[in-house]
């Protein structure tokens, strides 16, 4: 399911609206949140975790939403990656409701 996602992803980037103003941001989780740090300066994105889900907060706001067409080599990096990152976790935790 993550590949098919990504690949979706990857191929919509292009006809998102805004042309060079479109903004973007990726969020994951598992057992925890995972924001990524897609700042145009970087030359790959940096996962930050976040694993108190009962006391959720958003690090770095000003990195997380970036502009699409001045950090689209850090989102591609992330989007090509990202399988790689979560392959071999599994959760054995349960939800508890």
């Amino acid at each position: 399911m993550l590949s098919l996602t990504v690949q979706t992803i990857k191929s919509c980037l292009d006809t998102l609206p805004g042309k060079n103003r479109t903004k973007i941001g990726f969020v994951t989780y598992d057992t925890s949140v995972h924001y990524y740090n897609l700042n145009s300066n970087r030359t790959q994105p940096q996962m930050l975790l976040v694993s108190d889900l009962k006391e959720l907060f958003v690090p770095l706001p000003d990195d997380l939403l970036v502009n699409l067409y001045e950090s689209r080599h850090v989102v591609d990096h992330l989007l090509d990656h990202l399988h790689d990152m979560f392959s071999k976790q599994y959760s054995t935790q349960q939800s508890q409701q």
